[in-house]
Formats: C-alpha cells, sequence, structure tokens
C-alpha cells in the first residue's frame, strides 16, 4: 500500500505515519464521513501467517471494547480483499481473506518516543500524564484485557496536551476463572513461555515467559514514567540480553539529572513500588497507583520556569556545595561497595569517625546522592547534644520525614499491624490513621524488646518496598535507648537491602558515653565496618583550593592554607599560631579562602596572617565583608607582632 491508493472504496490513503512489528500506519481521509483517519495494515509478509491475522484481529476487537478518552478509539476491521459488514460492540469486520486491516481515530499530536526527544518532563507534568495512563489502564484491566506492551512509542501526545494509549497488538484476553478450560474464540494465540513485547519494556514475569497478567502493565508503565521524568531508561545496557538481565535482576537506575531534582519524593515511592521485581510487590491495580498519585498534593511549578516545588526542595538532604568533594576518593568507593551489597539484599553498618569539620557528613551526602541516583530511599537523623532530650529522636526525625513523603495509603500498609508500636515514635500517626488501635502494655524491659521487633518489622517492609540508606549523623551524643534500637536494627541489617551509616566525633568518644560501648559491640559481633577519617594532605590542600577557584593555587598560598587549617577541609574555629607566634583570628583565615574561592589569589597572599596591609589596601577594605557579617575589613586585621 502506498499513498493515493484508496482502501474498502471509502478510505484514500494520504501518507504513511510509521511502521511496527504488527503493522505499516497510514493516514487517510474517509470520503463517507468526510474526516481523517489512521489505518494500520498487516504487513503482507504476514498476511497469510493465521496466528498474526488472529492476533490482529483481537487487536481490534480489544481496543473496540474500550471506548475511554485516554484510548485511541476503533472504528472498523477491514479486509482489503472484500467488503466489511457490522460485527461485535458496533465494529464492522469482514472475514476475507486479504490483507487486514484497522480503521481508527486519528490523534492529532507526537507520540511521547517523539516528545522525550527533547529532554525530560516536568514532575508536574509527569504527574498529569501519569493519571490519564492510569485511568486508561484501569478501564481496560476491568474489562480484562492486558496492554503488555506500554512504551512511549504507544503513548501518543494530543495536541491539546492529553495522553492516548495506542497499540493493543499484543493485547491478551485475560480469562476468567469460567473461562480457563474453553477453546476457540477465546484461546490463547501466543504459545506458553513465549515472550511477547518490547525487552526493554517487559516485566520480569514477560521476560521469564510467565504468565501475566494486569500487574505487568504497571511494571513497564513505570519503567516509562521514570524514563520520562529523568530522560534516562531504569534498566537500559549496553545490549538485550544485558537489559533483560538488569530487569530479572537490578534495582532501576534513577539518574541524578536537573528533573530528577524536581522530582517529588512520593512520586519517586510511587514509582519505585511500580518496579518491584515480584508482582505481589507492586501495586495490585492500576487504580491504586491513581489513588496514591492524587494523594501526592505536589506544589506544581511551571515547567518552563525551572523552578522547583518546596517538596522536591526538602528532599534534597544533599547541598548544593560550590566545588566537588576531593581527596576522599577511597573512601567513598569503599562506602559505594556497601551500597552495592546493600541493593543485592545484604545491607550492613558502616560507622564513619573523625574529627569536627574533617568532611563525615560530606562523605555521607555524596553516598545518599549515588543511593538515590540506584533507586534507593536516603533518610537522615540526628543526635543533638543537650540534656533532657527525649529518646530514639534520630529515629523520630526518619520517620517524619517518611510520613512526609509516602503517599498515606502506601504508608499504612507499610505499618501493618505494627502500626500501634510505632506510633509510639510518632503519636501524629493515631490522627492520621484512625484505625490504629491502643499499643499492648507489657512489662517495662519485655515491651521495649516487644516495640524493638516492631520497628524492625516495619523497616523490612519499607526496605523491600525500595532499598534504604539510613545516616545517623553525631551518634557519640545519642542515649542509650536510641543506640539499642540502632543494635537490634543492625543485627537484621545483613539479611535485608538496609544500609545504615552513623557518624561520630573520635575526639569525643568518651568510656563513659553510651556510643563508646555500643561501638566496641557493634565491631566485636563483626556487624559494623568502621571507617576513620584523616585530613586531607597538602596534595589535597592543593586539589581543594584548585576546585574553589577553577585555577591551580600559588604555592606560598597553598602552604600557608595547609599550615592554618593543618589538612581539616573545613577551617578551625579555634585559634592557630600566625607570623610572629601570635594567634590569627578565624574569620581572618575565613577571609583568606573566601577571596581565593572569588578568584583573587594575589590579594589572599598579600594579605595572609601576619603580613602587613599591601600598599593602597586601606581604603579598600574599609568596604563591608560579605564573610564579615557586615564588619569594616580595617577592623578585623591582626595586629602587627
Amino acid at each position: 500500500m502506498q499513498p493515493g491508493d484508496r482502501l474498502a472504496d471509502r478510505y484514500d490513503v494520504l501518507r504513511l505515519l510509521g511502521a511496527g512489528g504488527m503493522g505499516e500506519v497510514f493516514l487517510a481521509r474517509d470520503t463517507t464521513l468526510e474526516r481523517d483517519v489512521a489505518i494500520k495494515v498487516l504487513p503482507a509478509a504476514l498476511s497469510a501467517d493465521p496466528m498474526a491475522r488472529e492476533r490482529f484481529r483481537r487487536e481490534a476487537l480489544a481496543a473496540a471494547g474500550l471506548d475511554h478518552p485516554f484510548i485511541c478509539k476503533v472504528f472498523e476491521i477491514g479486509d482489503a480483499g472484500g467488503p466489511s459488514t457490522p460485527g461485535a460492540d458496533g465494529v464492522a469486520v469482514c472475514s476475507g481473506r486479504g490483507r487486514l486491516f484497522i480503521v481508527m481515530e486519528y490523534v492529532a499530536g507526537e507520540t511521547l518516543h517523539a516528545a522525550l526527544g527533547r529532554g525530560p518532563l516536568s514532575s508536574a507534568a509527569l504527574l498529569a500524564l501519569a493519571l490519564e495512563l492510569t485511568d486508561a489502564l484501569e478501564a481496560a484491566h476491568t474489562r480484562q484485557i492486558v496492554h503488555r506492551d506500554l512504551k512511549p512509542a504507544n503513548i501518543m501526545l494530543t495536541s491539546q496536551h492529553h495522553a492516548k494509549v495506542m497499540d493493543f497488538g499484543l493485547a491478551k484476553l485475560v480469562p476468567d476463572a469460567a473461562a480457563e478450560t474453553r477453546v476457540g474464540a477465546g484461546a490463547p494465540i501466543t504459545e506458553q513461555g513465549a515472550r511477547v513485547g518490547t525487552p526493554a519494556y517487559m516485566s520480569p514475569e514477560q521476560i521469564a515467559g510467565d504468565a501475566v497478567d494486569h500487574r505487568s502493565d504497571i511494571f513497564s508503565l513505570g519503567v516509562l514514567l521514570i524514563e520520562a521524568v529523568t530522560g534516562v531508561h531504569p534498566f537500559l545496557r549496553d545490549t538485550m540480553a544485558g537489559t533483560m538481565t538488569a530487569v530479572l535482576n537490578d534495582p532501576p537506575l534513577v539518574h541524578t539529572t536537573a528533573s530528577v531534582g524536581e522530582m517529588h519524593p512520593s512520586l519517586r515511592s510511587i514509582l519505585l513500588r511500580m518496579l518491584m521485581k515480584a508482582p505481589d510487590a507492586r501495586y495490585q491495580s492500576a487504580g491504586e497507583v491513581r489513588s496514591d498519585l492524587r494523594s501526592i498534593g505536589m506544589a506544581r511549578t511551571d515547567a518552563d520556569s525551572g523552578g522547583r516545588s518546596t517538596a522536591a526542595a526538602d528532599e534534597s538532604t544533599s547541598k548544593k556545595h560550590r566545588w566537588p568533594m576531593v581527596g576522599r576518593d577511597v573512601e567513598r568507593a569503599e562506602l559505594v561497595r556497601h551500597l552495592d551489597a546493600a541493593l543485592a539484599g545484604t545491607g550492613g553498618v558502616v560507622l564513619i569517625g573523625g574529627e569536627p569539620g574533617i568532611g563525615k557528613t560530606r562523605l555521607t551526602e555524596e553516598l545518599l546522592a549515588e543511593a538515590r541516583r540506584r533507586g534507593a530511599t536516603g533518610r537522615v537523623g540526628h543526635c543533638y547534644e543537650m540534656q533532657g532530650s527525649p529518646p530514639y529522636v534520630p529515629f523520630v526525625e526518619i520517620l517524619e520525614r517518611t510520613v512526609r513523603v509516602v503517599p498515606p495509603a502506601a504508608l499504612r500498609r507499610l505499618l501493618g499491624d505494627d502500626a500501634p508500636e510505632v506510633a509510639r515514635l510518632m503519636p501524629e500517626l493515631r490522627r492520621m490513621f484512625t484505625d490504629i488501635p491502643p499499643p499492648i502494655e507489657l512489662p517495662a524491659e519485655q515491651q521495649r524488646w516487644y516495640f524493638f521487633n516492631a520497628y524492625h518489622a516495619f523497616v523490612d517492609r519499607s526496605c523491600r518496598l525500595a532499598p534504604i540508606v539510613a545516616v545517623f549523623e553525631d551518634l557519640h551524643w545519642a542515649d542509650e535507648p536510641t543506640l539499642q534500637l540502632l543494635l537490634h536494627v543492625a543485627q537484621a541489617a545483613s539479611s535485608m537491602p538496609l544500609l545504615l551509616i552513623g557518624t561520630y566525633r573520635d575526639v569525643e568518644l568518651e568510656v563513659t558515653r553510651p556510643f563508646a560501648n555500643v561501638l566496641e559491640s557493634l565491631l566485636r559481633q563483626r556487624l559494623a565496618t568502621r571507617m576513620v577519617l584523616r585530613r586531607l594532605p597538602a596534595s589535597g590542600v592543593d586539589a581543594l583550593l584548585e576546585a574553589m577557584s577553577g585555577c591551580p593555587a600559588p604555592p606560598s598560598f597553598a602552604r600557608v592554607v595547609f599550615r592554618e587549617t593543618e589538612g581539616n577541609p573545613v577551617l578551625r574555629r579555634g585559634g592557630v599560631p600566625a607570623s610572629g607566634g601570635r594567634r590569627a583570628p578565624v574569620y581572618e583565615r575565613r577571609r583568606l579562602a573566601y577571596r581565593y574561592a572569588r578568584g583573587d589569589p594575589q590579594r589572599a597572599r598579600t594579605r595572609a596572617p601576619g603580613d602587613r596591609p599591601a600598599p593602597g589596601a586601606a581604603e579598600r577594605d574599609r568596604a563591608p565583608h560579605p564573610d564579615d557579617g557586615g564588619r569594616h575589613r580595617a577592623d578585623v586585621q591582626p595586629r602587627a607582632p
């Protein structure tokens, strides 16, 4: 068939729109109803194949029964070899033996595949798209129809900015219980164990050749949506075999692009649950997905403005640093190895020690960013140096963060029967979920272990949904109950996709503090790996200064900074010896780094601690300095020795 042909004495073929494995699609003019239509024609090479003809016919029958605004409508099934006659569902059918064709509505617009060629969607646009696609899938699944080939090329975006699900060429009528043994018109046309679909968007059960149901579509939709919002396919590898292996075994990669920064944390949680390997662990219906999507309540931003929602900004615990992390490649590589093991289901505990300002928090921020890129959930809790603080504070912070980002219905499922005990950490849960019963009252010691076991079960369910990396900051200040709960969870971490990271100041590791005993217990039982961060060498300080300014540091200035900071990446708050045996004020040393970072190493070099002001600098230094809180520069110069 080619442009200029007339089909069935009614349709004038105008041009080719596209081609796929199950046929060519042409734009045509319906001369009877004076409208444009799309016509899909079975390839000539497949016309003699009974199985291909039957699959093609079923595509039309499946789609014809779906009258939904987000599903492409089917008008007629025809045969180029003879006239069509009225059939079931009001669709005209011809049983001749020519080239089969389907007449569908013509959707003006472009495929999602073409749209993504210009870049990923914003989270707000993706949310609108996901709501429409889940609505369409729910309509199909209600009629026991599984699409089995959801992918960006099969989603049309109309000129009115709505979605249309296309191409039910691989649709399968799922037999109900009463029809499982029936043969004939409803018999499967795909041999058992055959793979049907596009490999990159198949569910694990499709790749394995197992039976599929509507939950397979939910997995494929999750792949499609993550690709749409990040611009990167979560399982794509260099070869088809590698991609299929990744779908079967690997966690999804959620790449850290600009668009990922916009992703609402609840949306991330929903998408990761859609991509669970086991069908029973996924959402069980498209309606469930849509319900959680609606509960996000995301603050929308104009996609063209490049703004971020407040919720998405809150999700990012990783700070926007002005320069990259340097001098910690070995430590970062070791943490990534622990992350790899956790993603594979074998978690663990890593304890990072070091003096204040040595870079413990920065290192954990780098790991959290990598974990989120690879589909894990990142959480952070803090311990505080104050008398009389309530127990379990870091666990409360982590739970509060979880409540803010996980949709309520999904959160209630995660809490399960352990909700009464978990609510001890956060009583607000009882106001959110009025069905939570009161906790069981037990003797104090027995109550603690009952609570610990309930919290462990909650964490286990949560990390089965998506691997978790939990960071506990400043454990040297932790109270005894917090450390005992951490120890309890740590004992089971090796059997869960859970990585626990604790930071502590080894200079404040006193034997009288509870953490000293817990640290010794974790290491003795080989439940934790200890990592100690050392100060940067002179070469590390050189690299840091170059990263701060974008150009190599003058050797004399680098030596001054290394001498004054002694290799600590964060300039120390106490005084250090300056020229002539004096101690330079902290703000003077901070100014050195500030000036150098602003690209003025000459000024930084001429004003090193103990140096006399450069000629002509007195008037210039009368201007307020941004790092001095408005103080005049001349007011904070060190006196001559």
